[in-house]
Parts: C-alpha cells; structure tokens; sequence
C-alpha cells in the first residue's frame, strides 16, 4: 500500500492512497454457454444430450442449461425458494450434477423467466444459483415482483437476455436499486438470433 502526501506553498494538504501486488497475476479464460434449452422447454435434445455434446464433442468448460420455466410441471407450484414440486427441475440439477466434473467441466441448470406479449413483454432472463424458480404463469409475477423475489435469494446471480424491442428491454432497465444490481450483474449481448 503506497500513501502519498503533497503540501501546495499555502499549506493545503492532498493525498492519495492505493495498493497493488506484486507477484505474478494468474488468470484463466473459459469458454461455454450460459443461454441454451433443451425438450424440457423449446429446446431439442435431452438435457443428456445436451451436456454429453457440450463435454465430449465441443470441448467447451461449461454449460448453463436454462429451460424456460413457465414450461416446467407444476410451474405454478414452484416459488424461487423451492422449486421441488417439478420433476422436471429436479430432473435438471440431477442430470447437471452428473456432467460436473472437477477441473474438466462445469455443468449448471438454471432457468428463463420470460414474459412475452400477454405477460407484460417485459423481457426474458436467466437466473442462476437459486432453490427454485418463478414463473410468468403466476399471474401476480410482474417485472417489479420477480425484482422483489430475486432479493430473497442474495446467491443468485441474473443475467438480462437479449434485450431489445424484439424481446423486451425490462421496461427500459427501470427498478434499478443498488441490492438488484448485486444480484443482475451479467447481460447477453447476442444470441445468433441476429439483431435484436
């Protein structure tokens, strides 16, 4: 840590302080996907499928697979506290745990949450990391509710998809509060659906 002090010729004071390390910086790229579906959602191929082509063919470190959940059994259900009333989010984080694989490959299931025309068309996003997981089909699950049932879970991480007058931009990214912007910290800047 360095302090530095500087005094002008009529005694006014001015300091700064900052810190570095010094050593050798170690840093790792990995490549993946954090956006994909699989048939438990508007997806083709199973969730095996899916994690068997992502670890043994494309040799990429992870894969975050994030079906849509108003697509999900007993969707209406769930709650983003315990989403164990779906077979079909069980079946996911099951299937992720076995692809995970210690310095070889990170397998995640996650979810979508999308809102589209009758639903408010505020825009569709992933959310990691969470016990269970919401879902438009819950009438009360606007933009502003899901906000509030994302600060319930402060180990989830969010992530905007594709945002744009095709999907939708979240309402302008309106709602922004500093513990929500601990919580959706990532936003997906294409999708190979192509201008969006």
């Amino acid at each position: 840590s360095i302090k530095a002090e500087i005094k002008d010729i009529y005694g006014n004071l001015g300091s700064k302080e900052w810190s570095f390390n010094v050593g050798a910086r170690t840093k790792n790229l990995y490549y993946g996907q954090l956006h994909s579906h699989t048939n438990l959602s508007d997806g083709t191929g199973s969730i095996d499928e899916a994690y068997q082509y992502a670890k043994n063919v494309a040799n990429v470190d992870f894969l975050a697979v994030t079906d849509h959940s108003n697509w999900f059994d007993n969707d209406t259900k769930g709650t983003i506290a315990d989403g164990s009333a779906s077979s079909e989010w069980k079946l996911g984080h099951q299937t992720a745990d076995n692809y995970n694989s210690d310095n070889e490959f990170v397998a995640v299931y996650a979810y979508e949450m999308t809102w589209s025309g009758s639903t408010g068309g505020y825009g569709h996003m992933n959310t990691f990391n969470t016990p269970g997981f919401e879902t438009r089909t819950n009438s009360a699950m606007n933009l502003k509710a899901y906000y509030a049932a994302l600060k319930t879970q402060p180990q989830s991480i969010s992530m905007f998809n594709h945002p744009g007058k095709t999907f939708g931009d979240f309402e302008d990214f309106a709602h922004y509060d500093k513990e929500l912007g601990k919580l959706i910290t990532l936003i997906e800047v294409g999708n190979g659906e192509g201008a969006v």
